[in-house]
């Protein structure tokens, strides 16, 4: 066990030993995690920068948005490079553009790149080349599309682009008179964009954190808060959107005609939170961000990591945090600044029930399953631990992933790829699992 793994564990004991009570949620059978199966496909050290998205073909090869490189590369069956579609050279004529951006799975093997800075759509076919560009419609927040906070968007089966809102930022809230109050959890709309015609409607609505902001030291900081309940969303193979409900833990299923289906409750010992729980929650994740950042994984300022969080998104850097100085030297040129210090919500604020995923932890398999991190405040190893719930809502399986990894995608036929996180920056790995058979 690692350093960070080893403190996680600590504060998490510290957690527990506050006097939390569990209650069973749900009539299923609350299953036991299986370990995921051992990885047979790694990339080499220091290829990637930063996984945002992935994007397995049925050739078997693998497209790796890596944001923080401004880079699109193409792997072989074996994890090893092939070439780089898109990057931030002017020689290849395929520009990344100065700002990291998304890339979504289309129908088929097509894969979409979006170039916000153009206002540009580049269709990727399956061996890494451009087929065709395609404006993006005029729509009404195009934000929405581009922020890691609005989600992963994917196509339906009738080839639109479903996203979701950002919602109003406290800002937004200002100008309108509102003194940037807000309901929370907040809902907003998950979108359907129409790329032929433009237009977009709604699917359903969706419950999300809009994190606050404070000034400190003439700085704009954000508020931090380590589990706030939300709502996450995923695109079935079958192009049905599945919606898992963070208030009583069940899936509502949106299908393609705007039908709606509601699962079962999915058994989970839900843990109430009392006032001590509350004050051990936060500073559980005070002292997790802290000495991540010490151990040199650069999360960004938003970032309020639970114990056994991982930090999929930041470039590897050589990272030095003492007294609130931060001095990193990375690829490009070194720096030093000052940060604020962190600024956290109040325990008043922490709900009376530890939510049982976080935001960003819900995804869909090749396979017709929702797969959905889980928090713990009780591991003995700094593990995720993820629910697998199959088209009807039902629970079917329960999977621990190795430690320091995290699920960014998944091909047909059971195979899971994880991102992993060592001393040496991040690996995307190749593993495999078969969804257990549940008896009626």
């Amino acid at each position: 066990m690692n350093r960070i793994a080893r403190v996680a564990f600590v504060l998490l004991a510290a957690a527990s030993a506050a006097g939390a009570t569990i209650q069973a949620q749900g009539s299923g059978t609350y299953l036991q995690p299986r370990d995921l199966a051992r990885a047979d496909a790694e990339t080499p050290e220091r290829l990637l920068s930063a996984i945002d998205a992935v994007r397995a073909t049925s050739r078997g090869t693998v497209l790796v948005n890596d944001r923080a490189a401004r880079r699109v590369l193409m792997l072989d069956r074996d994890f090893r490079r092939i070439g780089t579609v898109i990057d931030a050279s002017p020689a290849k004529g395929t520009l990344y553009g100065l700002y990291a951006t998304r890339m979504f799975a289309m129908p088929g093997d097509s894969t979409l790149f979006l170039d916000n800075e153009s206002r540009t759509f580049t269709v990727l076919d399956p061996d890494g080349r451009i087929a065709r560009r395609v404006p993006v419609p005029p729509i009404p927040v195009p934000e929405d599309l581009v922020h890691v906070r609005s989600g992963t968007p994917a196509f339906d089966l009738r080839g639109r682009l479903i996203y979701r809102a950002l919602g109003r930022s406290q800002r937004e809230l200002m100008e309108m008179g509102r003194s940037g109050k807000r309901t929370l959890p907040e809902p907003v709309p998950l979108l359907r964009l129409d790329l032929a015609t433009g237009r977009v409607d709604t699917a359903t609505m969706v419950h999300i954190y809009q994190q606050r902001e404070v000034v400190s030291s003439g700085s704009v900081m954000p508020l931090l808060h380590p589990a706030p309940t939300v709502d996450e969303w995923a695109m079935l193979a079958d192009g049905t959107i599945a919606v898992v409900r963070g208030d009583d833990y069940h899936v509502d299923f949106i299908g393609a005609d705007g039908a709606l289906s509601r699962g079962p409750p999915i058994p989970y010992p839900m843990r109430e939170l009392g006032p001590d729980d509350k004050l051990a929650l936060l500073d559980s994740s005070r002292a997790v961000r802290a000495r991540m950042l010490e151990a040199g994984i650069p999360l960004g300022r938003e970032v309020a990591a639970l114990p056994g969080a991982v930090a999929v998104g930041a470039r590897p850097t050589n990272v030095v945090t003492q007294g609130g100085v931060v001095t990193a030297v990375g690829a490009d040129l070194p720096w030093t600044h000052r940060e604020p210090p962190d600024q956290w919500v109040s325990p008043e604020e922490i709900p009376d029930r530890l939510p049982v995923f976080p935001a960003g932890g819900v995804r869909a398999d090749a396979d017709g399953h929702l797969w959905i991190q889980t928090i713990r405040l009780t591991m003995e190893r700094a593990r995720s631990v993820y629910d697998v719930v199959d088209r009807s809502g039902a629970l079917v399986d329960r999977v621990e992933v190795p430690e320091g990894a995290a699920i960014v995608g998944f091909a047909p036929g059971g195979v899971v790829l994880l991102v992993q996180r060592d001393p040496s920056g991040v690996r995307l790995v190749r593993s495999h699992h078969e969804v257990r058979a549940v008896r009626r």
